[in-house]
């Protein structure tokens, strides 16, 4: 009697263990390498996404001339265009031997700032074909200004003064002025130039 209840109470134990739910668990090695995989996806976004960014923010800065000075030229060549009519205005001035007068008016805007807004034409085109011209007329020009100016300081402090020199210097000063604001026409439309980085 006790070996039947026996079998019984195994055959039931036994029973119950097939028919219990069984729970599926993920082998280590499987687990590890889906979570693997899914850090490689996100890490080569993240690289990807940063390089992208890297490169249009540096592209800007491997310009060879100032970006800045480049889009402040259109504003200096303003100026200086100003400055000729203000300089054609001072011929009578020449005319007259008007020293004092020349030498003062040379000294108001915008001819006082025609230098600053020269080199900043000169900045602006140093990456164009014509840069070595800009400069040397740039420099033709400042040298001929300065020549009128110091003749105007002669003359105004009663220095006598060649005849037709205050002329011929006046007339040089406005050509040149003319011959600069020509290359600097063409420098201003070109646009800023970027080098090629090797890797």
């Amino acid at each position: 009697m006790k070996f039947t209840h026996f079998v019984s109470i195994t055959c039931l134990v036994n029973v119950a263990t097939a028919f219990s739910p069984v729970t599926v668990t993920p082998t280590t090695t499987t687990s590890t390498a889906l979570e693997a995989s899914r850090r490689q996806v996100f890490t080569d976004l993240i690289v990807q996404g940063g390089i992208a960014a890297t490169a249009f923010a540096v592209a800007p800065m491997v310009a060879n001339a100032d970006v800045t000075n480049k889009i402040a030229s259109s504003s200096a060549l303003r100026n200086v265009k100003r400055s000729v009519k203000q300089l054609d205005s001072l011929e009578l001035y020449v005319a007259n031997n008007e020293y004092l007068e020349l030498k003062q008016a040379i000294r108001v805007a915008p001819i006082a700032e025609i230098r600053k807004n020269c080199k900043t034409l000169v900045k602006g085109g140093e990456d164009g074909p014509d840069a070595d011209k800009l400069e040397q007329e740039y420099s033709v020009f400042i040298k001929a200004l300065e020549s009128l100016d110091g003749t105007a300081s002669l003359g105004s402090r009663g220095r006598t003064i060649p005849e037709g020199q205050f002329t011929q210097q006046y007339k040089a000063t406005v050509t040149a002025l003319a011959e600069f604001i020509k290359v600097a026409e063409d420098s201003v439309t070109i646009p800023v130039q970027y080098t090629e980085e090797s890797s």
